[in-house]
């Protein structure tokens, strides 16, 4: 009789711990974590907790270096991008020397904003043998920066997972939810000069004035979208009412927000800027509308029956079920 072993290789993954700063950012990090723990992915606490900055420089590379001697030769480990820290270059040093497979999950190309060197994102991106970006334009994008197009995986929107699943009954009407970085979100402080049948309800941190059209709803638990208010979620950002202009827009050509899986979650029929990378996404599964200026946005809405509403939503049903048990991440991470 011949017996045949299975040797089974080890994962782990890089965990990143960020403050609830009632923010995307948090959020998908966590989520992330989250799912790789439920599937067999074992953490690891590369970073140091302490206050000091010498002492938590000291902690890292202590970490660091015992991460050597505990990775087991030949296993899986994953990481989540940015991962920004002056020990970045000794950490990848010894998952290429130790992996046999990493995998790099981006969450934000910052180089493109230009607020990070360049060579420093792409040698993370290069030491990836699987590369998981947000959608086909970003693919575009890093294979045009060398990066093999066969290593090159997509996510399309982020899983979001929640701790209450209550639903959320939507109806017809003008009134629109924009949730992220509303300081950031310049466009918003011209919105209230214009003549909008559309009113804007607004969650997030603000530190500018808000009124009129805009209305200021605050934060909310990420966890917890049931607060949110609204008929329509707009994916909007720069600092024109016309385009989405500037570094910020440039990077929605890329980029898959987060807010995308929020509203989806929430049952937020989605309105998005035509020219964005998810747009064409928006519009195969038919999850929301494009829209080229926020001056149409009242036709766009008005546009739209009630019955096509409707439809809208039931779509938006099927991708909640599939963002809430983190299925677009084991997608990847199974093929």
């Amino acid at each position: 009789m011949v017996v045949s072993f299975c040797i089974v290789k080890m994962k782990y993954h890089i965990k990143l711990k960020i403050e609830n700063c009632y923010n995307a950012g948090s959020k998908a990090v966590e989520d992330v974590n989250k799912i790789l723990e439920d599937n067999g992915y074992i953490p690891i606490n590369a970073h140091g907790s302490c206050r000091n900055r010498f002492f938590r420089l000291f902690e890292t590379t202590y970490n660091i270096i015992k991460l050597f001697v505990s990775l087991e030769k030949g296993c899986t480990c994953f990481l989540q991008w940015p991962y920004y820290m002056i020990e970045f270059p000794l950490l990848a040093y010894i998952l290429k020397r130790k992996c046999e497979n990493i995998i790099v999950l981006v969450h934000d190309l910052d180089s493109i904003r230009g607020a990070v060197d360049h060579k420093y994102e792409q040698d993370a991106l290069e030491m990836a043998t699987t590369l998981i970006v947000h959608n086909e334009s970003m693919r575009n994008y890093v294979e045009s920066l060398g990066i093999k197009r066969d290593k090159i995986k997509i996510l399309n929107t982020f899983d979001y997972l929640v701790k209450y699943n209550e639903r959320n009954e939507r109806h017809y009407s003008y009134d629109v939810a924009f949730a992220g970085n509303l300081n950031k979100s310049v466009f918003l402080r011209k919105i209230d000069s214009m003549s909008f049948k559309t009113v804007f309800y607004c969650y997030g941190k603000s530190n500018f004035e808000i009124s009129g059209k805009i209305q200021y709803k605050g934060v909310f638990q990420p966890e917890d979208v049931s607060k949110i208010e609204g008929s329509w979620g707009l994916v909007w950002d720069g600092d024109s009412v016309e385009t989405c202009s500037g570094k910020e827009g440039k990077y929605m050509r890329l980029n898959s927000p987060h807010k995308v899986s929020l509203y989806i979650v929430a049952e937020l029929p989605i309105i998005i800027w035509e020219e964005a990378a998810l747009a064409h996404y928006i519009k195969e599964r038919h999850l929301g509308i494009c829209i080229s200026s926020l001056y149409d946005i009242d036709k766009t809405i008005g546009g739209v029956s009630e019955e096509e509403y409707d439809s809208i939503r039931n779509n938006l049903k099927k991708e909640k079920a599939e963002l809430t048990a983190g299925k677009h991440l084991l997608e990847c991470l199974s093929h």
